[in-house]
């Protein structure tokens, strides 16, 4: 006769699945509405009517302060910024955890969203506004590549703040800080004229894929051992 297994293996067998499966179901969403924006950015390149009212609400005069504001945050989303940020979040999550596939994630997962926006941009061929001079951008505009890399590592910060920081008050406050950072990047590219709207949109999704399918590639499973937490009092 067969016999249950206990409950908490049960409950444990579930809490991996779960692990496991929601990432790549997110990953999988991401990705779909992703190329079916590319595909449309292919055959209808041209802003549509709500595109450029958002884009002309968002645009800042060159000069003004919400341009060099935005110009700022731009910056933050360089990718020589989002480099140096993932190799210092590899340290954290080798310090925190001595995890290699933590350290992979946090390095492969810009790197994937970074090399895959560069091929994109040639698949999908749509320009940039002529207003891109402005900030020096050149180049195709979709998807927005400050954009891609900026979600990509978020999805980094938070997938290592689950993991690595004990439930508390302190675990929300870095998912939250991390989302206004891959938001507010995006927004910035449109305030500057830099990229469309729809160029940002293609960005986060495309961010967020990336991101995602690295962590489902890489990061342990709960059964596979405890990760080492910080403690946050």
């Amino acid at each position: 006769m067969r016999l249950d297994a206990p409950a908490d293996a049960r409950e444990l067998h579930g809490d991996a699945r779960a692990f496991r499966v929601a990432p790549i179901r997110l990953a999988t969403i991401a990705l779909l509405l992703f190329v079916a924006l590319a595909v449309w950015m292919m055959f209808a390149p041209t802003a549509g009517v709500a595109e450029r009212w958002i884009d002309r609400s968002l645009s800042a005069s060159p000069g003004s302060v919400a341009f060099e504001v935005a110009r700022g945050v731009s910056f933050v989303g360089s990718s020589s910024v989002v480099i140096a940020i993932s190799l210092l979040l590899a340290v954290v999550a080798w310090r925190s955890s001595h995890r290699l596939r933590l350290v992979l994630l946090c390095l492969v997962a810009p790197a994937l969203a970074g090399a895959g926006e560069l091929v994109m941009k040639q698949f999908v061929g749509r320009s940039r506004p002529a207003t891109s001079t402005l900030t020096g951008a050149s180049g195709f505009g979709f998807p927005s590549g400050h954009t891609a890399g900026a979600t990509a590592l978020a999805v980094v910060v938070a997938s290592l703040a689950s993991i690595l920081i004990v439930a508390g008050r302190r675990r929300g406050y870095v998912v939250r800080l991390a989302v206004l950072y891959a938001f507010a990047v995006g927004v910035s590219r449109v305030v500057v004229g830099a990229h469309q709207a729809l160029d940002v949109v293609g960005g986060w999704l495309f961010g967020v894929a990336a991101a995602l399918i690295a962590f489902s590639a890489l990061v342990p499973r709960p059964s596979e051992g405890p990760v080492e937490r910080m403690s946050t009092e």
